[in-house]
């Protein structure tokens, strides 16, 4: 019986395969970032939209939540995040320590829950919202999170690439800035320091 032949290889091929695998990272997170930063770039070319200027809803718990609202902080960080998105769910924890790190009268934080409508945005789907509610009590959330109104979720469909995204708007609601993508509490503070001093 003949032996079984074993694949040897190359250790210069192997070299080769790992060179191949990290060029082929970092090409795909340059890709990535880049892209990111288009679609930051695209939300603020329409910051003159009036989507948050109008604000009316309510919050998980049936609560009002509109313009009025906004008018309570100099800046407001809106997260848009959705119940399936592992960046927004890890996240939370981050999201929950800034809301706490500033003076309610400079700094204040609202999630909405983007994928809490029927397919079509017509009509809201409870299951999903008791979703999300259950979602922010895990993650032990004390910040508002708002129901999207119709307009803010045909918003959000035609102008985000991805979850979550952060808007960052003035007292009247106008945004200020767009940070797409998750990130870590140190780096939200300087994103809210840096709006804070342009304003």
């Amino acid at each position: 019986m003949d032996k079984e032949k074993q694949i040897k290889i190359h250790p210069s091929t192997m070299v080769l395969v790992v060179i191949a695998f990290v060029a082929g990272v970092v090409i795909l997170d340059v890709a990535y970032q880049s892209a990111w930063r288009s679609h930051e770039k695209v939300i603020e070319a329409l910051a003159s939209t009036d989507v948050f200027t109008s604000f009316d809803s309510t919050t998980f718990e049936g609560t009002s939540f509109s313009k009025s609202n906004l008018k309570t902080s100099k800046i407001t960080a809106i997260n848009v995040w959705e119940t399936t998105c592992p960046a927004c769910l890890g996240e939370m924890g981050a999201l929950e320590e800034l809301s706490r790190s500033y003076p309610r009268e400079d700094f204040q934080l609202i999630g909405i829950c983007a994928d809490v409508f029927e397919r079509g945005g017509s009509e809201i789907n409870q299951q999903q919202i008791e979703k999300g509610k259950e979602l922010m009590e895990n993650a032990k959330v004390t910040f508002p999170n708002v129901i999207p109104t119709p307009e803010m979720y045909a918003f959000f469909r035609t102008t985000i690439a991805g979850f979550p995204t952060t808007y960052f708007v003035d007292s009247e609601g106008n945004i200020l800035r767009a940070i797409a993508g998750a990130r870590k509490l140190d780096d939200w503070k300087k994103v809210v320091e840096e709006v804070m001093e342009g304003q």
